[in-house]
């Protein structure tokens, strides 16, 4: 698998993670996830609006649906809302998954989570 250690120079973390919220709202977070992932991991380079626009309609998602959405003031507070409902269930750094009432922290704990998706059909 492809990979490139990022440049942190070349996004803002809050960004990533507005525009994240914005494919959610419009019902594309998994495969906008991925677009971006590839983007900040393999491909590299300046992540700035017109990137996040891009990688939007790359997906599918109308363009100016996502500058909308991305532009909503309410974003801020769902993320708000979504950072504090990770943390009352004890997440509490990066990468942290949620499968069921199972919590998976840790980039070495991905197997562990590949393995207990699998045996509980998740």
């Amino acid at each position: 698998m492809p990979y490139n250690e990022p440049n942190f120079d070349d996004y803002v973390p809050a960004e990533l993670a507005r525009a994240a919220a914005a494919a959610k709202r419009l019902g594309a977070v998994v495969p906008y996830s991925h677009a971006l992932f590839r983007k900040v991991f393999v491909d590299g380079g300046v992540i700035d609006e017109a990137v996040y626009a891009r990688l939007a309609e790359g997906v599918g998602i109308d363009r100016d649906a996502f500058a909308a959405t991305l532009a909503d003031a309410t974003l801020d507070a769902e993320l708000a809302a979504t950072v504090d409902a990770v943390q009352a269930r004890g997440a509490f750094g990066v990468p942290t998954f949620l499968a069921g009432e199972r919590l998976f922290w840790g980039n070495d704990r991905l197997v562990l989570l590949r393995h207990h998706l699998r045996e509980t059909d998740a």
